[in-house]
């Protein structure tokens, strides 16, 4: 200090622990400052001077997801803080074994499922844990525990998220927030959709976090409609008819061998009836059998890249709905049932984030960026060298990004059963274009 002027002469950035814990972020002192210590519990050491809090110094937050077919709530909170309310058998001072931390997070989200209320357009709403994890949490990023790890019980922090699916996308959501005591006195919160977060604060006094539906264009995924797959031209064959004609025609031809009166008068019936079936069966019983005379149809490059564009689009926003049966359906439309299932767990995994516990992107642009195309002589199927970029939103812990990949493979398209599905697809490059946050 300069004790002349009063003021810091050089910067010393510095970062306080109490016991292993961060009691502050990265920061330039100016002046003396005084710390408070909580010898029972660090999280709760603090600087009098409130600039000096760390970003992530709540013990208990919860976060409220609104997109088109689910409702999300996270709870992100301590074992130590939640054994206030439950008995978890945890304490500040001790460690947290590998052995006992699936134990402790059942207990956690048996007592969180009954304490999370939701109201979705005036109903209450039924939901159910979609996953749980120790998180770490830092200025840069919050990602899962990985591998699992003896944790200190003072720091350890569970990240919790219940999902609540719905048909479309609301008008109001509501989230009613029970867990206040003396020292816990506020909840930090945000109420995310696909314009970003508004933040609230919940108290005793104001215990719930609402979320009205102002989006005035909102992104509701649908597949897409694509075009029939050309066919070569037919030719309607009445069979029918013409074996009718065959029968009459041999009738007729022994007509003029035979010499009984009794036999001509049954070959002049039987000449009569095919002659009278065949004309009233004509217009009615008809086969349709391609024109030999004709050559396949194929697509032009054009129709060929909307083809392409639209079966993409369609193989990503089958994974808007969770439910793997729904997905398996959607997925059905625009791929072959030999590939049903490698696609499935190809772009499941591609658009699933392990390092953040299992969240999904939902992907809201797919982008072709080039094309070429190789034709069969003898069909309209062909193949084709496909670059896209596809990028998507995901909200995880309090946060919402929006993330970006570009891809090359090679596509197989053919028509089945007359609409055009992938049959063949290979993946042959990608690259993570980046992250950046939305509406924070």
């Amino acid at each position: 200090m300069d004790a002349e002027q009063g003021r810091v002469t050089a910067n010393i950035g510095f970062i306080t622990y109490h016991r292993g814990l961060p009691v502050m972020d990265f920061r330039y002192l100016s002046r003396r400052e005084t710390l408070e210590l909580d010898w029972d519990d660090p999280w709760y050491s603090k600087f009098k001077n409130r600039n000096l809090r760390r970003q992530y110094d709540a013990p208990l937050s919860v976060f409220l997801y609104v997109e088109p077919f689910e409702v999300r709530v996270e709870v992100v909170a301590r074992p130590v803080d939640l054994q206030r309310w439950t008995e978890l058998g945890v304490r500040a001072d001790q460690i947290i074994p590998v052995s006992g931390q699936t134990t402790l997070k059942s207990k956690v989200a048996d007592f969180l499922n009954d304490k999370i209320d939701v109201t979705i357009d005036g109903e209450k709403a039924i939901g159910k844990l979609d996953r749980i994890h120790f998180i770490s949490r830092t200025l840069r990023k919050t990602g899962v525990v990985y591998p699992d790890q003896e944790l200190d019980a003072s720091s350890a922090t569970l990240g919790v998220i219940f999902v609540f699916p719905i048909q479309r996308l609301p008008d109001l959501v509501t989230m009613k927030w029970k867990l206040f005591d003396d020292r816990i006195q506020s909840v930090p919160s945000t109420a995310t959709d696909e314009a970003g977060g508004l933040p609230w604060t919940l108290t005793v006094e104001d215990p719930v976090l609402e979320w009205k539906n102002f989006l005035t264009n909102p992104t509701i995924p649908a597949m897409l409609a694509i075009q029939p797959a050309p066919t070569r031209p037919q030719v309607s064959v009445p069979w029918a008819s013409v074996s009718l004609l065959f029968m009459a025609l041999m009738a007729a031809a022994s007509l003029v061998r035979v010499k009984s009166r009794g036999r001509i008068a049954v070959l002049v019936t039987v000449l009569a009836i095919s002659i009278g079936s065949a004309i009233w069966l004509w217009p009615m019983v008809r086969i349709q059998y391609a024109n030999p005379f004709v050559a396949q149809q194929n697509v032009t490059d054009q129709q060929a890249a909307e083809v392409v564009r639209s079966l993409m689009h369609n193989l990503y926003h089958s994974f808007d709905r969770r439910e793997e049966s729904v997905v398996y359906d959607q997925l059905a439309t625009c791929v072959t049932g030999d590939l049903l299932r490698e696609i499935y767990l190809q772009f499941k995994r591609r658009i699933t984030l392990e390092n953040q516990g299992g969240a999904q992107v939902k992907i809201d642009d797919v982008d072709v960026l080039e094309t070429d195309f190789i034709y069969r002589d003898d069909s309209p199927g062909f193949k084709s060298n496909v670059k896209w970029n596809v990028s998507g939103t995901v909200g995880h812990w309090g946060h919402l990004h929006r993330r970006a990949n570009q891809y090359v493979a090679e596509f197989g398209v053919e028509p089945v059963d007359g609409t055009w599905k992938i049959v063949s697809l290979q993946i042959t490059d990608e690259a993570d274009l980046g992250s950046t946050p939305i509406g924070f």
